[in-house]
């Protein structure tokens, strides 16, 4: 990875000439967390690419909580470095239930991530995209459907933001899983993917 082309409305662009150099289009975008904010842009931007959009974790604007949040972020990872930022990551990412039931596991995660570091320059590029972005007023645009998923207990984007996003476009429908932090595929996945493929599979039955 290097420091050119991190702004979404890039990521969302290459991604459609992918899209298109492919003959994959449209279809149907599952976007988890920043993915999400790729997956927007692309509906507003590129809408001949999508068939239908899933949000996962997502926002449509970073507001002061989630500025506040990455400023800090970008203090850890300056100030303590990467193996520090890791160990902050991982209790934020996942629910309280889903680390105490397999801590053994995320120990495992922590020490691959800690063994394989990227450029601090890097990370704070990227944390200053996510900061920058925001497409709340446009969200009226996008008229595909929309499945837009939020965890509970997602400390990272909470669901309010999941729920800005599913009040701003029309064709949407919300739901909130319990016990679920960020990475909510990762947490339940049986019930993910059975969510998603129903949503899916429910439009392409049309």
């Amino acid at each position: 990875m290097t420091m050119e082309g991190h702004e979404i409305d890039q990521l969302a662009s290459d991604m459609a000439e992918c899209l298109r150099k492919t003959r994959a289009a449209p279809a149907h975008l599952v976007g988890s967390s920043l993915g999400g904010a790729i997956a927007l842009r692309m509906a507003l931007d590129h809408p001949d690419v999508v068939r239908s959009l899933t949000l996962v974790a997502s926002l449509a604007k970073s507001d002061e909580y989630i500025k506040r949040w990455f400023r800090f972020r970008t203090l850890v990872v300056e100030r303590l470095g990467h193996e520090v930022e890791v160990e902050l990551m991982l209790l934020l990412l996942h629910s309280p239930t889903y680390l105490r039931e397999h801590w053994s596991a995320i120990e495992e995660f922590e020490k691959a991530f800690k063994a394989a570091p990227s450029s601090t320059q890097i990370e704070v590029a990227r944390m200053d995209m996510v900061m920058r972005h925001d497409c709340l007023a446009q969200l009226s645009e996008i008229k595909v459907p929309a499945l837009i998923l939020a965890g509970a207990d997602d400390a990272i984007t909470p669901p309010y933001l999941s729920e800005q996003l599913s009040a701003g476009i029309a064709a949407s429908c919300f739901r909130v899983l319990e016990r679920t932090g960020h990475y909510i595929q990762i947490e339940r996945p049986e019930l993910f993917f059975e969510i998603v493929g129903d949503f899916i599979e429910g439009l392409e039955r049309r």
